[in-house]
């Protein structure tokens, strides 16, 4: 199928920005033509275009027909249900509480909306316009984010991930990690960013956050705590997990306040069986193939008579070689990760080294001196006496 997704902003690190390059390395798994369009472009187009897909940021580089439309924002759906009359349109609506991101209101634009979570269907039932609801779940890369070793046994290393926390909330967060002894790290617009989040959680022992954050968080195999600036639940278990992803992570699960005390307590609850058991649910409900499959079929099914376009042998090489520099962006990261693995091993090496070449030049040192020449002295009648009896 050729399929256009599009998204009005592809430039900061956020959750609908990845969310869009999850799914259109997906579909591209699965051999569909994909265009990603953007009306604003930035570092996380350079992200996309280093692994593999294509971006485009005006209509006339656009395909000139498609299979289907995904698009996540009304300006882009309204953009595309022009360019593309009459073709299929699946809206990813996922904070209907911004006007921007909910479902434009009129006829014969939208197929169908996919929701990912109960709390943004409820939401959308009061919409005027009355659209087919298609309840998914949050897909997440369990490649990309997977364990690399760890967690610590004794926590050290806290990762906030979020693009919303400051202030007040943010400071409860970091007083509760001083009081347990932890480090506090904050990735996102009022921390540190980055565009490789993988590689930020996995040197961390334990994830807050809350949305996509939460499922990386898991999907790395962390323990992972749900706390941000509108709320929070607590940590992610077994038994919370319906609960949680009922309500995508937000923060509204069950009906707890938290605060610092609560926090700090919780903290000290650590365990690091936790992410084992997160990067089971996450493998078995959040698998990107798998939603992006489902895309597929949603969008066969709502145009069954249509033919899909059969990709030109030059187009399928064109695809397989995308694929492959994908592939090949991913071994120069891991390459690149290991370096860095082997450097910092090395370098706690040579301190190893340093510190047990100066504990030896400490205690030769010591036994040059005269208050040790005559403590051997005195003690050699003691040891020969101790000899005899022996």
């Amino acid at each position: 199928m050729e399929l256009v997704l599009g998204h009005q902003k592809l430039a900061a690190a956020g959750g609908t920005e990845t969310y869009l390059l999850t799914v259109a390395e997906q579909l591209q798994r699965l051999g569909h033509e994909v265009t990603i369009f953007a009306l604003e472009a930035g570092e996380m187009a350079h992200v996309a275009s280093s692994r593999g897909l294509r971006v485009v940021t005006a209509e006339h580089d656009l395909p000139g027909s498609c299979d289907g439309v995904i698009a996540q924002d009304a300006v882009v759906s309204l953009i595309l249900a022009a360019r593309y009359p009459g073709t299929v349109q699946v809206f990813v609506a996922h904070a209907p509480g911004a006007d921007f991101h909910r479902p434009v209101q009129l006829a014969d634009v939208i197929s169908a909306v996919v929701v990912l979570n109960d709390r943004v269907a409820r939401r959308l039932d009061g919409l005027a316009q009355r659209h087919e609801i298609v309840r998914l779940r949050q897909p997440i890369d369990i490649q990309r984010f997977s364990p690399r070793g760890g967690p610590r046994a004794a926590p050290e290393q806290v990762l906030l991930v979020s693009n919303y926390m400051l202030g007040r909330p943010r400071e409860v967060l970091a007083q509760a990690c001083a009081g347990a002894g932890l480090r506090l790290e904050h990735l996102g617009r009022h921390g540190r960013p980055s565009t490789t989040p993988e590689l930020d959680i996995a040197d961390s022992d334990i994830t807050v956050g809350h949305g996509r954050a939460a499922l990386e968080g898991m999907a790395s195999g962390r323990a992972v705590y749900i706390f941000h600036h509108q709320g929070g639940d607590g940590w992610i278990t077994a038994a919370s997990y319906a609960a949680f992803e009922a309500d995508g992570f937000a923060g509204a699960g069950n009906d707890d306040t938290i605060d610092g005390a609560r926090v700090q307590r919780d903290l000290a609850a650590y365990r690091p069986d936790m992410g084992i058991v997160n990067r089971q649910l996450v493998f078995a409900h959040h698998h990107a193939l798998d939603h992006a499959r489902d895309l597929v079929v949603l969008l066969r099914r709502l145009s069954p008579g249509s033919p899909s376009h059969s990709p030109a042998p030059l187009r399928e090489m064109a695809r397989l070689v995308r694929m492959q520099w994908q592939t090949e962006g991913r071994r120069v990261d891991l390459a690149a990760e290991n370096d860095a693995l082997r450097g910092q091993l090395e370098r706690e090496r040579a301190r190893a080294r340093e510190e047990s070449a100066a504990i030896h030049a400490e205690l030769a040192a010591f036994r040059r001196t005269r208050r040790y020449r005559l403590a051997s002295l005195l003690a050699r009648p003691l040891e020969a006496l101790r000899r005899r009896r022996d």
